[in-house]
């Protein structure tokens, strides 16, 4: 089922004129399925970030669309905005939505090859702004994004790792 996450032709990666659930791996310039960098990522240690337009999430699916997002080690998602109940779901697996503002997107001109630093602390609040450094090629720029957390539940549940985790520690905590 993880490789075929986003292997929808409704799902256009800018970076690859393939259709399907491709990226492109700038370390050995090569086309590679979805699956396979997470692989890589997983493997080298890296977090994987995924840059979104308008309306992030919308459509069919959603609840499986987030769990295999979670599997294949997104922990961010930086989008124009997201529809509402997948926002919602991200949070509930501990993938952290947050939002650029269209001015800042566009002047960045993201092609994908950039090494993004997100720099929040133990004190992530609702709807906080958060620091994102990106570099490419020796340059790098500072802006920030909107924590898309926007109640006190949802910054339970992403502070616990996801919804599950915050229960499970809600139930062992009762037992002590």
């Amino acid at each position: 089922m993880l490789r075929g996450m986003f292997d929808n032709a409704q799902i256009k990666n800018k970076m690859v004129l393939k259709e399907g659930a491709f990226t492109k791996d700038f370390t050995s310039n090569e086309i590679i399925s979805i699956y396979e960098k997470s692989l890589l990522a997983k493997k080298n240690k890296h977090d994987l970030v995924i840059l979104a337009q308008h309306n992030y999430g919308a459509g069919k699916y959603q609840d499986w669309a987030v769990k295999g997002t979670k599997l294949l080690g997104v922990k961010v998602i930086i989008a124009l905005s997201f529809d509402e109940e997948h926002r919602k779901n991200l949070i509930k697996m501990g993938i952290l939505p947050c939002e650029f503002t269209p001015r800042d997107a566009l002047g960045l001109d993201l092609q994908g090859n950039e090494v993004m630093n997100i720099s929040f602390y133990s004190d992530l609040g609702i709807n906080d702004k958060i620091n994102l450094e990106v570099s490419v090629e020796g340059k790098t720029y500072k802006t920030k994004v909107l924590s898309r957390i926007d109640t006190q539940e949802e910054l339970n549940y992403y502070t616990s790792a996801g919804m599950l985790n915050y229960y499970l520690n809600k139930m062992i905590d009762k037992d002590l």
